[in-house]
């Protein structure tokens, strides 16, 4: 079958498309997912549940309670993601702002030496991106105040073997909210803090994230329903 064509960049388009692609990989038994998208694919989480042996999903962002979506503090983060998101349009990307006002908000203070390479880095990256990652960023961003929220709220109770690490200075509302939230459907999970990192877990503390995922394929190891 062909891939599927580009999409109106709706999330209920993202979510089939996505599926579509995992369904087309050659490996067709149980495994192992680690969600690392910042909520914009935790959804999947349902649809694929019967492949699943596990999975791990880090800081899933913008699934907010009904009660939440109806505040002020609720409309505030709207606006920001909307602003945000019109910020990376090509007409008014400007990158040393972006870095500023987002990237930098996400890092846990470390060495300057460290902050400045993390910096250098990310101009480095972001100057060469291309126009899909940017409008992937920004859909991201016009989906988070809402649809993940519409996306995740109407699933069941999901049982299945989850461990959910949230990084333990991520913003309040828009991350640990959200992660505390995801929970509530996923009864089972082992819920755990990342240690000195407020988002980018990657350069914070990646062999935190490291080594729960050796310690969960060792649980589905045991409990035979992975095969490694």
């Amino acid at each position: 079958r062909p891939l599927p064509q580009a999409s109106s960049h709706k999330k209920r388009d993202f979510l089939p498309d996505l599926l579509f692609l995992i369904d087309e990989l050659p490996w067709k038994g149980r495994f192992l997912l680690i969600d690392n998208s910042n909520g914009v694919a935790t959804p999947i989480l349902w649809p694929l549940s019967s492949r699943l042996a596990g999975a791990l999903v880090v800081n899933s962002s913008g699934f907010f309670s009904e009660n939440f979506l109806d505040s002020k503090a609720h409309q505030k983060i709207a606006e920001v993601f909307t602003k945000r998101s019109e910020e990376l349009s090509p007409s008014d990307r400007d990158l040393e702002r972006i870095l500023k006002d987002f990237a930098v908000s996400q890092f846990c203070t470390g060495p300057p030496e460290l902050l400045e390479s993390v910096q250098k880095e990310w101009l480095r990256a972001a100057s060469s991106a291309s126009d899909g990652f940017w409008r992937m960023c920004a859909a991201h961003l016009r989906w988070c105040p809402r649809e993940h929220t519409q996306a995740i709220s109407r699933m069941p109770v999901l049982d299945l073997e989850v461990t959910l690490a949230c990084s333990k200075h991520a913003p309040p509302a828009v991350t640990l909210d959200s992660m505390k939230n995801l929970h509530n459907l996923l009864p089972k999970a082992r819920f755990v803090h990342i240690s000195d990192s407020k988002f980018w877990w990657q350069i914070e503390n990646s062999s935190f994230v490291i080594s729960e995922v050796v310690a969960l394929m060792h649980r589905l190891r045991s409990q035979g329903v992975l095969q490694v």
